[in-house]
């Protein structure tokens, strides 16, 4: 049976890089709670996928980092083919499932309601930052700057054709209709991160993106 190193040798050298960022963040003292660098099945790392989904960090403590130990699921990407952490995953911490059914909603409102919850299954979802915290601000700048560099190497091997970014609260993302040259922007840290992601695909040429925020209760489109 190959290993996961052989059969995902990208996605695999990707999460390598993340546990890196969390040992770095560990020295310079900023409380962290592992890693979780992918919500989705490692195939849409690997091979590409037509969208992506991403968000700040992942959130949560000891008790969530415990968690990921107990059920396996730093290897669930790995080993299921259809793994979707937004649909699978059960008792995430604090209000994790809530959390969970607005990303849903958002994917059926993006892609009406038949085809959404395939869609967000297809689709390659990450952080910016895939190192546990809980609470974005305990993240050092270099923290955010070393996320930056990983998931735009991430995103330009994935080449989506649309990126659907998830933020903390409403109005924290960067919001951009790829046929409309308007960018409408809002205060937090995301917005930075995402920004600075977009300008390097566009610069790239290899894929367009568009915006909206999964707090919104209407369609951006």
């Amino acid at each position: 049976m190959a290993s996961i190193h052989d059969e995902f040798p990208i996605t695999y050298g990707f999460e390598q890089q993340a546990r890196n960022i969390c040992i770095q963040a560990e020295t310079r003292g900023e409380t962290v709670h592992g890693i979780s660098p992918w919500y989705c099945a490692a195939r849409l790392i690997e091979h590409g996928a037509r969208v992506a989904f991403i968000g700040a960090n992942p959130g949560g403590g000891a008790m969530s980092k415990e968690d990921d130990e107990r059920v396996g699921r730093l290897r669930r990407p790995y080993e299921a083919s259809q793994y979707n952490a937004w649909l699978d995953d059960m008792h995430w911490e604090g209000g994790g499932a809530s959390h969970q059914q607005r990303v849903i909603d958002t994917f059926k409102l993006l892609f009406g309601s038949s085809q959404g919850e395939y869609v967000l299954r297809e689709a390659a979802c990450l952080n910016v930052v895939p190192v546990r915290s809980v609470r974005t601000s305990e993240l050092s700048r270099r923290t955010w700057s070393e996320g930056v560099e990983g998931v735009t190497q991430v995103l330009m091997h994935v080449a989506p054709e649309i990126i659907v970014c998830n933020g903390n609260g409403g109005g924290q993302v960067a919001m951009e209709r790829s046929r409309q040259r308007r960018v409408q922007r809002y205060r937090g840290r995301t917005e930075g991160c995402l920004w600075h992601i977009q300008t390097q695909a566009r610069q790239d040429g290899r894929f367009q993106s568009q915006w909206c925020d999964s707090n919104r209760s209407t369609s951006p489109w």
